[in-house]
């Protein structure tokens, strides 16, 4: 996964924009990774490994990931009475919690896909040969 062209400068990134700005959708994504960062375009992945490794072959398979999170999304939508009852337990957490409000933002709105889908994030195939 790589940063593409439609990615904002940090700073912008804020949890309290509007909900279908791209500022928020980001910060919802740092939310559900907090701890983790990637590289700016798979140029600078290639760069980076340029002293070590000569790159061989590149394809963009975003469009392929948009389409395998659809998937994921219909199946953990998927019925299941033990699922929705475990649900339901959550509700109190609503009211009481606004980390946990963030976390159902993230399950509602996708925002790893809807980075892909705006071209804000990538998905760089990469192949490598040792130099």
């Amino acid at each position: 996964m790589t940063f593409e062209k439609n990615m904002m400068p940090f700073d912008q990134i804020d949890i309290n924009a509007p909900k279908d700005s791209d500022s928020y959708i980001m910060a919802l994504l740092l939310k559900h990774n907090p701890d983790s960062w990637i590289p700016y375009g798979y140029e600078h992945v290639v760069r980076t490994a340029s002293p070590y490794f000569k790159n061989t072959y590149y394809s963009d398979g975003r469009l392929d990931y948009v389409k395998t999170n659809r998937e994921w999304t219909k199946r953990f939508y998927k019925f299941s009475l033990k699922k929705y009852l475990w649900f339901a337990s959550l509700v109190p957490k609503l009211f009481t919690d606004k980390e946990f409000r963030h976390q159902l933002a993230i399950l509602r709105v996708r925002p790893n896909r809807v980075c892909f889908e705006r071209e804000i994030m990538g998905h760089a195939r990469l192949v490598f040969e040792r130099l």
